[in-house]
């Protein structure tokens, strides 16, 4: 059964839109009379460690061409299109566009699964649970143009299959990969320290030697990580993700690994 035409297509694009088989996809979900199409290119991390790492002047650069690629495959062929680059976790590009672009369909596309980035494979079963209109995947084949695999939900939003072993709960926090890497180097960097400075012999605080000053590191180090993993826990209760939450999962990725290495030149 085609899928029926519509006005406004949301198209999130972690594959670019080329090659006419998926112009002829985009095309075929469209009311001519006033189709407009908004094409969302999240500025996805090549992998879990750069994600952690805050990488975001090279996710931006393929996303904005792959958003122009996009743009301009589509006004080739007479479509009204417009573009955005979509946040770094695709399930919040996704959020953001739905609430300024109001879509009657979403349209997802992604790269083959050994190909694509590491969140890609994500977007698909966060959207059809979340959103109670029709959201369909397409798997972008080895070309980069033609389509390899395509799945469709159904209208109004999906029960997850196995709802029991999802392993998430209302009453456990919501957090990122980045966020769990953060607080696992954070409280690992803690221990590590506490053992590197344990074996420190005459520290004095009225005697700024190298055992002192390890230990003050340390300690400093140890309170920053702490603030960061409550900080964390207080952003997730009121739903925040903003600048701030990105800001202590960067400063202890970054702080604790230096720190452990400046204690061990001191002791």
């Amino acid at each position: 059964m085609p899928d029926p035409a519509v006005g406004r297509l949301l198209v999130i694009a972690a594959a670019a839109i080329e090659g006419q088989e998926l112009r002829d996809e985009v095309v075929r979900h469209l009311d001519g009379s006033n189709a407009r199409v908004h094409v969302v290119a999240p500025a996805l991390a090549r992998d879990q460690f750069h994600h952690a790492m805050g990488d975001v002047d090279a996710p931006r650069e393929d996303a904005t061409e792959r958003m122009d690629r996009s743009i301009e495959t589509l006004r080739a062929e007479g479509i009204e299109v417009s573009g955005d680059i979509g946040d770094a976790d695709p399930k919040l590009a996704l959020a953001d566009s739905v609430g300024d672009f109001d879509p009657q369909e979403i349209l997802i596309l992604t790269h083959a699964s050994e190909d694509g980035l590491w969140l890609e494979n994500e977007i698909f079963d966060d959207a059809r649970r979340e959103y109670d209109m029709p959201v369909i995947h397409v798997v972008v084949g080895d070309s980069g143009e033609g389509i390899a695999e395509r799945e469709r939900s159904g209208v109004g939003a999906d029960e997850h299959p196995e709802p029991e072993t999802e392993g998430e709960s209302a009453n456990l926090p919501t957090f990122s990969v980045r966020d769990i890497f953060g607080i696992i180097v954070a409280l690992l960097g803690i221990i590590v320290l506490v053992v590197i400075v344990a074996g420190c012999e005459g520290a004095s605080l009225t005697d700024l030697n190298n055992c002192s000053v390890a230990i003050l590191i340390a300690g400093f180090t140890a309170l920053i990580n702490l603030a960061h993993v409550v900080a964390l826990m207080l952003f997730d209760s009121v739903g925040y993700r903003g600048g701030w939450q990105r800001a202590f999962g960067n400063l202890s990725l970054v702080l604790t690994p230096a720190a452990i290495v400046a204690t061990l030149l001191l002791v």
